[in-house]
């Protein structure tokens, strides 16, 4: 009997476990897929998977410290190495790199020397080779990267007699020198040249320094040669970037191993890192999130950002996408805002009033009233007067001619490119570049005034423009369109407003519903450089310093627009009154 009720209580218990295990199994998995318990910031600075702060909430490779710093605060760290920005979209993390010195002690005549190395052998980092450049600084000084791993050595010296050879802003060879770094770079270490030392210049530059560090956030400065200034920023610590990436497999191979396969979400898809090997994973337009994690990447209502996702008409959205249609009893461009009514008669108007010429400009003249009250005029209008029927004359052709107009905009914007820029703006995801209607600028040059003028020149005219977000920007209304290639225009135009370089004006937007499309500029108050030297009698002479910056960074901008820029851009037409200056 005891036997019997041990073996009963056995079963039910066994039952019970069946019962439970699903929603045990379940909780598991749902806090899996929600991180529970991990930390999702590490002071201001967000920590989004695959990286992770504490046991179990990261990748293999991508565990981060939260360490309190000694200004009382928190910051993420990889190993004794700072991480200041994570970018999930970018594939890239922005660390706070040291800085290498040497420094010439004139009480002894000895020099010291302070050497970084930094090594992400075996880790999911590479040091990027796009956006970072080895920096010397200094007079007399010769600094070396090297990577004993791959055998990669380079370099670059800088020199300068006295202060009065520095220049601000200008990093080629003068107090500043700066190179660039191969792809695949998981090693590197700086050495200084004691041959090149600061024994000559000390009174003026007793210490030199180089670095591997962000190009953008770089600018040269004299007082860098002169004081502290450099070494003194941010504990010694300046930022630099680094692809991230899931290492060591293609997407052909991760694929083939679904458990480890990285790219957890249903909306996500793949692609081979351009920086080492191993991959990416990236929300499909129209979704954004984290695709690491299990439905990380959530559908984009395009219909909420009308700036990004433009809709004049009514807007719907849908998995991935959106769709923009013309209101009920209209046709046209939506996207453009160029939706016109389609005029028609209805169906129980036309059998009450019958097909007369009068009766049918009476309705057409007042469409928008009911039917009622058109009745009402229509029986008081038994005799038509030669003034009525002219007045519904005039009605009918200013319809006519603004149906007309509506139509001859849509046809421009279709011939300039502008459904294929529609469905590259909607590709990239983020990118501010808009497409301006004519009624916009129009309001934002009082009608293209002449009191609104900035220059005039061969190939068009720029006015100065308000927009209705109170940014200032600059507006070209060029004189003609080359034929051949206008229908690829809205296209060009997306490629030169991704051109991102600090000496290049950022490009903004462009209206295509006009016969030579408009473009929108950043607006650079300082006017140009032709202006700033034949125009403009009251300022002093400009001093060689900036003479050699001017020339400096427009050359610079050059060389980046002719062998940087992906494709190539070249400029042709390079001349004093195109070179726009700004506030330094």
């Amino acid at each position: 009997m005891e036997a019997v009720l041990v073996h009963r209580l056995f079963q039910l218990l066994s039952i019970i476990l069946l019962l439970l295990l699903p929603h045990l199994t379940g909780a598991a998995a749902s806090a899996a897929s929600l991180r529970g318990g991990c930390p999702e910031k590490c002071g201001d600075v967000e920590i989004p998977y695959p990286f992770g702060i504490g046991p179990n909430c990261s990748m293999e490779g991508f565990a981060l410290t939260c360490n309190m710093t000694d200004a009382g605060v928190r910051k993420p760290f990889f190993f004794n190495v700072e991480i200041i920005d994570i970018s999930l979209q970018l594939g890239q993390a922005r660390m706070l790199n040291h800085i290498s010195q040497q420094c010439y002690h004139a009480s002894n005549r000895s020099s010291t020397y302070n050497d970084w190395i930094l090594n992400l052998d075996n880790t999911p980092y590479r040091f990027s080779d796009v956006h970072n450049m080895f920096t010397v600084i200094g007079c007399n000084t010769l600094a070396y990267i090297h990577s004993f791993r791959t055998n990669y050595q380079s370099g670059c010296v800088s020199m300068c007699q006295n202060e009065l050879s520095l220049v601000n802003g200008s990093c080629s060879g003068i107090g500043c020198c700066q190179t660039s770094i191969p792809k695949n770079l998981t090693y590197y270490r700086v050495s200084f040249d004691e041959k090149f030392n600061n024994l000559q210049v000390w009174n003026f530059s007793p210490c030199s320094y180089a670095v591997l560090l962000e190009a953008d956030w770089f600018r040269f400065r004299t007082s860098y040669i002169t004081t502290y200034q450099f070494w003194n920023y941010s504990n010694s610590r300046v930022p630099m970037v680094v692809d991230w990436a899931i290492r060591n497999e293609t997407c052909q191979a991760a694929k083939l191993n679904k458990t480890s396969y990285a790219c957890r979400s249903a909306n996500s898809e793949c692609f081979d890192s351009s920086n080492g090997p191993g991959y990416l994973c990236y929300c499909l337009s129209g979704y954004q999130g984290n695709p690491y994690l299990l439905d990380g990447c959530k559908d984009i209502d395009e219909c909420v950002d009308k700036d990004q996702y433009p809709c004049q008409g009514i807007c719907q959205n849908t998995n991935g996408s959106y769709n923009c249609s013309c209101p009920p009893g209209t046709h046209g461009n939506p996207l453009a805002g160029t939706c016109t009514s389609n005029r028609k008669l209805p169906l129980a108007a036309k059998a009450i009033l019958g097909e007369s010429p009068s009766s049918t400009m009476i309705l057409i003249c007042l469409w928008r009233y009911s039917i009622r009250y058109i009745l009402e005029i229509y029986n008081s209008c038994t005799s038509s007067s030669i003034a009525f029927l002219s007045l519904c004359s005039m009605c009918i052709y200013m319809i006519y001619e603004r149906r007309k107009f509506a139509k001859v905009k849509e046809r421009y914007f279709k011939e300039h490119g502008g459904w294929i820029l529609m469905e590259e703006i909607k590709e990239k995801q983020g990118h501010a570049f808009k497409i301006f209607t004519s009624k916009e600028l129009e309001k934002a040059t009082n009608k293209f005034g002449n009191n609104q003028v900035l220059g005039r020149g061969g190939h068009g005219t720029v006015y100065k423009g308000v927009l209705e977000d109170d940014r200032i920007v600059a507006i070209k209304k060029p004189k003609f369109i080359n034929e051949t290639s206008k229908n690829e225009f809205g296209k060009e135009m997306f490629i030169l407003s991704q051109i991102n370089h600090k000496n290049i004006v950022k490009l903004l937007g462009c209206c295509l519903e006009v016969e030579v499309p408009i473009l929108v500029y950043e607006f650079v108050p300082n006017g140009t450089l032709f202006q700033f030297v034949h125009e403009n009698k009251n300022t002093y002479p400009i001093s060689l310093g900036a003479r050699l910056q001017i020339a400096y960074e427009s050359a610079d901008a050059l060389a980046y627009l002719h062998s940087s820029a992906s494709p190539p851009i070249i400029h042709g037409d390079v001349k004093s009154s195109n070179i726009l200056l700004d506030e330094n």
